[in-house]
């Protein structure tokens, strides 16, 4: 059995976890994978193996292992998703919602390697860029696509269509399509509703909108969103995926906003409800 490693090598403490991390592998029968980059960094340890994408990576393994923040798990995430691996997240982060384990669960590390676990599924987002020729590009979220004004400080006017039909039109600085598991992401913050993170919905939330009746909305997993911009040579609108992947729109594009045909197979160990863990996690945020 082989497991990817996916470490970020910015958080403090990663580095000697991930090296800990490999040792629980080979104890327990396991071989571990990685992607070169990081080759230099963990030379010295021998038993590794060695890819030069992270396609291939996942691709060799039975398990992703993401060590880091929500941004590490959400983008280890989508390879898994396209693998159809488990992924289990190490928290290193601040809050840690995708997160499962925590970096002194050893034990439980050497439980999930004996097959000791179970799994959840977490539908993901595909968004469309399509251009006024017709040509397109995909992109896959796990949180949230957010179409929002970029460097300029001038309202953007956006009309939303509903399955092929326009239903609404916004002033605002931005929209925000997002998934259950991405409900307690940025949508929370801007006033979108919490989502038990295993239901298929797709959650829209305004940003900052110009109206005294704008309110989030909460659609069917299989509906057809789309959202066109007013963009001209004096404004600036950018589609960000997963808060990590930017996209400038320019005049004419169409954004189509649907559920993805993957999921994500998330490894699951808390034995608390999604709730019980929500409040923890905000009231650790505002501590």
């Amino acid at each position: 059995m082989k497991a990817a490693i996916v470490p970020n090598p910015t958080k403090k403490d990663a580095f000697e976890y991930t090296k800990k991390a490999i040792a629980l592998l080979k104890k327990s029968g396991w071989s571990a994978v990685m992607n070169a980059e990081f080759q230099k960094s963990y030379g010295d340890v021998n038993g590794i193996e060695y890819f030069n994408s992270y396609t291939e990576v996942v691709a060799h393994s039975d398990l992703v292992i993401a060590v880091g923040g929500d941004g590490t798990i959400i983008n280890a995430a989508k390879y898994a998703a396209a693998a159809g691996c488990p992924i289990l997240g190490v928290n290193f982060g601040r809050i840690g919602f995708v997160a499962q384990l925590e970096p002194e669960q050893d034990d439980k590390l050497i439980n999930i390697l004996k097959g000791e676990y179970e799994t959840e599924q977490r539908m993901l987002l595909k968004a469309e860029i399509i251009a006024p020729d017709g040509s397109s590009e995909d992109c896959t979220a796990l949180n949230d696509v957010v179409i929002s004004r970029g460097a300029s400080t001038r309202i953007v006017d956006f009309t939303v269509s509903y399955n092929d039909r326009e239903i609404c039109s916004y002033r605002a600085d931005g929209l925000i399509f997002a998934t259950p598991t991405g409900s307690t992401a940025y949508s929370l913050s801007a006033g979108g509703p919490v989502v038990e993170p295993t239901m298929d919905c797709i959650i829209f939330t305004p940003v900052c909108s110009h109206s005294l009746f704008s309110r989030p909305v909460v659609f069917s997993a299989d509906s057809g969103l789309s959202v066109k911009a007013g963009c001209d040579d004096d404004s600036e609108v950018i589609v960000i995926v997963d808060g990590q992947h930017s996209h400038k729109l320019l005049p004419g594009y169409t954004v189509k906003i649907s559920r993805s045909d993957s999921a994500v197979s998330l490894i699951k160990l808390s034995e608390k409800t999604f709730y019980q863990v929500l409040s923890d996690k905000l009231n650790r945020r505002t501590e």
